[in-house]
């Protein structure tokens, strides 16, 4: 799976940053960056295969069709749908969402469905698609920017754990338009 949401080169420009010598400080933001993008969307926008398990309430009796919203969009195909461990082909996908239908064909109510799927955003830099858009991106440079800017004033605050490392992140004071890119990312559970 692809791992990278912004490219170091763009994160450098962004700060006017012309030599390597800081380089490794900057790889370092900039996972933190990607780090709590990651978190904060609930999501891991990197390519690859998934599997999405919706649990059904088996009281419901007039249910006919189930909306599945998978987490890693886009969805490229769907490699299988299981409705409490038996194969389906009664599903459709429209627009990121898989539409299963479970009327009346089961001889019992069903407790789960799993959607098994290729999805996600490849890198950046890659030339497969479909890529890490880039306002996602320019959300990450300009978060990772405000960690190093932080660290070069010396108001760096260090209270979010990510896997690259900690720091504090006040989502309020982010720039509307930035809070509203990563909102617009946000995977909320249905």
């Amino acid at each position: 799976m692809d791992n990278k949401l912004a490219r170091l080169y763009l994160l450098k420009e962004h700060l006017n940053i012309r030599d390597d010598s800081a380089e490794l400080v900057l790889r370092y933001y900039l996972q933190s960056a990607e780090d709590y993008v990651r978190d904060y969307c609930n999501r891991q926008f990197s390519y690859g295969e998934y599997k999405h398990l919706v649990p059904l309430n088996p009281l419901l009796v007039d249910i006919h069709y189930v909306s599945v919203y998978p987490k890693e969009t886009p969805i490229e195909s769907i490699i299988n749908v299981e409705v409490w461990g038996e194969d389906t082909t009664d599903y459709t996908l429209i627009d990121n969402v898989v539409y299963v239908d479970i009327s009346n064909q089961w001889t019992y109510r069903p407790r789960y469905i799993l959607v098994d799927y290729v999805g996600g955003y490849h890198a950046p830099d890659s030339t497969d698609t479909p890529r890490v858009p880039t306002d996602l991106e320019q959300a990450v440079i300009y978060i990772a920017s405000i960690m190093y800017n932080e660290r070069i004033l010396g108001i760096g605050r260090q209270n979010i754990n990510t896997e690259s490392g900690s720091f504090s992140l006040d989502f309020q004071k982010l720039p509307f338009y930035i809070k509203n890119i990563l909102e617009h990312y946000r995977y909320v559970s249905f």
